[in-house]
């Protein structure tokens, strides 16, 4: 079965103009998928509307600011009566540094992107896919989720709403044809590390910590969606650590990560 006539004609992809989400745009786009982009910045969505051109998909460019008070409701509109098939939620910011020094306002916009969009976006649109008994919701979460994270706090909390509010939200759903899932990228190239002034040489990083593509992220995803409810793509020691949280001891592992992480 094509993937319209599986989920519904069109797929929301929020943080769509690079990274990860602009990932999702092209892998949607070879899958048949229609595609409404949302970003800030109309520019960015241009592109990437252009690079799906190849797959004769239609695409609808929203640009939208989703910190903003009335960001949620003008997406909605925006959007209007179209069939919603798949939501990725994906927009997000990161920013690194130490809690009383971060900006206060680039905190609670973190909050808004990560939490209560999220939750906004899959209340609407999980209601309309209900109705018909089809449609998909991807939630982008972190491996910060899983354990301390020094100099992240408010972004390893957000991440860690997601994670659980997506995996809660599969259970819920587990008797209906909705499929949810929920991802765990690991350490993964994408803009977002500018946006934050965190300078990163990703060609020096160790191989056990290879960072991911944003590429590949996607597409693992959207081979299991409807197959398992998560996937964890990142490097062997990032999974490591994962693990290592639910046998060793908190204050082992917080001296651990400080050593890594400060």
């Amino acid at each position: 079965m094509k993937w319209p006539e599986k989920y519904g004609e069109w797929a929301i992809v929020t943080g769509a103009s690079s990274g990860i989400g602009r990932a999702f745009a092209h892998d949607l786009a070879q899958r048949g998928m229609n595609l409404i982009l949302v970003a800030r910045q109309l520019a960015g969505l241009e592109e990437v509307a252009a690079e799906c051109n190849s797959w004769e998909t239609k695409t609808y460019l929203c640009a939208v600011d989703l910190t903003e008070p009335n960001g949620i409701h003008k997406l909605i509109s925006l959007v209007g009566d179209r069939e919603v098939g798949i939501l990725v939620n994906n927009v997000g910011i990161v920013a690194r540094g130490l809690f009383t020094k971060i900006e206060l306002q680039r905190q609670l916009d973190m909050v808004t992107l990560h939490c209560t969009v999220p939750v906004a976006l899959t209340h609407h649109y999980l209601a309309q896919m209900l109705k018909r008994n089809q449609g998909a919701i991807i939630n982008i979460s972190s491996v910060a989720a899983y354990h301390f994270q020094p100099l992240l706090t408010t972004y390893a909390a957000t991440k860690e709403f997601d994670w659980k509010f997506s995996k809660s939200l599969a259970w819920e759903l587990k008797d209906t044809d909705i499929d949810i899932l929920t991802v765990v990228p690991g350490f993964t190239k994408t803009a977002a590390y500018e946006a934050a002034d965190w300078k990163i040489d990703f060609d020096s990083i160790p191989a056990l910590f290879k960072p991911q593509n944003p590429r590949e992220v996607s597409k693992k995803s959207l081979d299991i969606l409807g197959k398992q409810r998560s996937i964890i793509v990142a490097s062997f020691m990032e999974k490591l650590i994962i693990n290592a949280n639910y046998l060793l001891p908190d204050r082992f592992m917080e001296f651990i990560l400080s050593k890594m992480f400060v």
